[in-house]
């Protein structure tokens, strides 16, 4: 009996021992090997980013209209010269809306209660 359970104990030590060496490589073997790869990393450029778009700009307020005064009252006419007829006068106490300007003869081109008419820029 004592030498069953010297045979036992032998067999449990040797498979105890395999059990230990179970996927490592033999003598001589080479180990396998794992090896983790990334994805390739694109080469600088000299090509810039895209920009990054902001958010559209919000409306507060109430917009404003161009407006005109005048220092001294001034004759509106027909078109942008002194030989146009004159269609109304712009008195210095009073506000015009302006719908654009003529820069070369310096001449505005305004709202008045009848339409529009030119307003000449020097007062």
């Amino acid at each position: 009996m004592k030498s069953k359970r010297v045979v036992f104990a032998l067999n449990a030590l040797m498979i105890a021992i395999l059990a230990c060496t179970l996927g490592q490589a033999a003598p001589g073997e080479a180990e396998p090997t794992a090896t983790i790869t990334s994805p390739p990393v694109p080469a600088a450029s000299d090509t810039p980013a895209p920009p990054t778009l902001a958010p559209a700009p919000t409306a507060t307020g109430t917009p404003t209209v161009p407006q005109v005064r005048v220092s001294a009252a001034t004759n509106c006419r027909t078109g942008p010269s002194v030989q146009f007829d004159l269609l109304w006068t712009l008195q210095p106490d009073q506000t015009a809306e302006v719908v654009g300007k003529n820069t070369p003869n310096n001449y505005w081109i305004i709202k008045y209660p009848n339409g529009l008419c030119w307003l000449w820029g020097q007062y």
